[in-house]
């Protein structure tokens, strides 16, 4: 996949079932168990300047959330190869890759800790969801709560110290919950409305965005370190999954589209500035656009437009196809840049 040029920018609503079954994986809360017959998922990594392609893996299999070790040697994956979700490590050079969970309950929705050194994930080992730590690889696993609700999606806060992550066990509703990074001082965060939606620090650590389900919809919130939350978005579209500019003046998001029925039409990114103002379309219907995030140095911005992989710059400008062999049997989805900005991690779907 080498020599190729960009093609147009071709919108359409096809994949949108893709869109669905990828964030109802990520950000759903309930049991998730192995299947005996795994979708013929490949993970995938793409030099963005060369476009050259490499697939590395190639075995029947679902794969989520791929994420790039912070020094860029390694990729994280969650994977089911008939035997249930495991977390495994993948050399993104050679495709070699090792299973670091092996555990019989479900692991997955992993973050790396700044450093590098730890993993954070959530599991269902010992029977109930709740979220642990272990070495990167895979060794000296422990669990940092223990709740007979559903605790899950943990992610650290910049410098490590902390951690934040969702949790059912007040009244039954999501809620967001920080601690320790041992498993110490857990406090409630949030107290409204929330639903299964998404969050994201600031680079600096200081504040945190998060979406929930208030006022008839999914609109996306600010919460200082301090405490108190204001409400960025409005209208009457759904906002979710925001994403920072490395300077933490931008925030990306997705805006959900529905048509009588309640029916997603499409779905546009767009972006804002960190207080909200200033909010702009950078890839409009028709067409389902989704899953955007900013390259490390804030000038390019990757997303997916009906199955394809797409970059464009931080204006909506230059628009690039990587995946232009893209089918509605044959999708992409789950982009991930790599540390240094040069290589694009995501998984392709083939069912052909």
């Amino acid at each position: 996949m080498s020599g190729r040029t960009g093609r147009s920018f071709r919108p359409g609503i096809r994949f949108l079932g893709v869109l669905i079954a990828l964030w109802a994986a990520y950000a759903g809360a309930g049991r998730v168990s192995g299947s005996p017959e795994p979708r013929p998922d490949r993970l995938c990594v793409a030099d963005v300047d060369s476009l050259n392609l490499k697939q590395l893996t190639f075995g029947p299999a679902r794969i989520q959330t791929p994420t790039w070790a912070p020094n860029g040697k390694g990729l994280l994956v969650q994977m089911d190869e008939r035997s249930g979700w495991d977390l495994w490590s993948v050399d993104p050079q050679s495709g070699e890759r090792q299973n670091l969970t092996q555990s019989l309950g479900f692991d997955g929705r992993p973050s790396w800790s700044p450093d590098g050194r730890k993993l954070l994930f959530d599991s269902e080992r010992d029977g109930d969801l709740n979220v642990y730590v272990m070495n990167a690889d895979g060794t000296q696993v422990r669990r940092l709560t223990d709740s007979p609700a559903l605790d899950y999606q943990p992610a650290w806060r910049p410098g490590g110290r902390e951690i934040v992550f969702y949790s059912r066990r007040e009244n039954g509703a999501p809620q967001l919950f920080k601690m320790r990074s041992d498993g110490r001082d857990q406090r409630r965060l949030t107290r409204g409305v929330m639903g299964d939606g998404s969050f994201a620090w600031s680079p600096d650590g200081r504040k945190l965005l998060f979406s929930a389900h208030r006022e008839g919809r999914e609109d996306i919130y600010l919460m200082e370190a301090a405490g108190g939350e204001k409400r960025l978005t409005g209208g009457p579209a759904r906002a979710a999954f925001p994403s920072w500019s490395p300077d933490g003046h931008k925030i990306l998001f997705t805006r959900y589209y529905s048509a009588p029925g309640n029916s997603t039409e499409g779905a546009e990114v767009c972006v804002m500035n960190a207080d909200g103002s200033a909010e702009t379309v950078l890839a409009a219907r028709p067409g389902t656009h989704y899953a955007a995030r900013w390259s490390p140095d804030g000038t390019k911005i990757v997303f997916v437009s009906n199955g394809s992989i797409w970059v464009m710059n931080a204006a909506g400008g230059g628009r690039l196809n990587l995946t232009p062999d893209a089918t509605p049997l044959r999708s992409y989805r789950s982009p991930a840049w790599s540390p240094d900005g040069r290589r694009l991690a995501f998984v392709l779907e083939d069912h052909q």
